[in-house]
């Protein structure tokens, strides 16, 4: 779910979250999805560190992902805040 959150954009993710509500609450718990879409965007870093001609790419965008750790370490929404990846990235 982290993973198709991620590749959708922030405007259309209630549209895609309402097809994965919990059937009892139908509700869905974003700050566990927030968590898993943070450590989904820290596994693209791993696997891109890994690759020298995207360090530049890293250094470039390793602020937004420090921004986003502190965001979520306060306990701020971010789940509209995280911008849409894509495969080219």
């Amino acid at each position: 779910m982290a993973s198709a959150a991620l590749f959708t954009k922030s405007e259309l993710r209630d549209d895609l979250l309402s097809g994965y509500t919990n059937i009892i609450s139908r509700k869905i718990d974003i700050a566990q999805l927030e968590d898993f879409m943070f450590l989904e965007i820290c596994g693209l870093y791993a696997f891109r560190v890994s690759r020298e001609e995207r360090h530049i790419w890293i250094r470039e965008h390793i602020p937004s992902l420090i921004e986003l750790c502190k965001s979520l370490l306060n306990g701020k929404m971010v789940l509209y805040k995280i911008k849409q990846v894509g495969l080219a990235n």
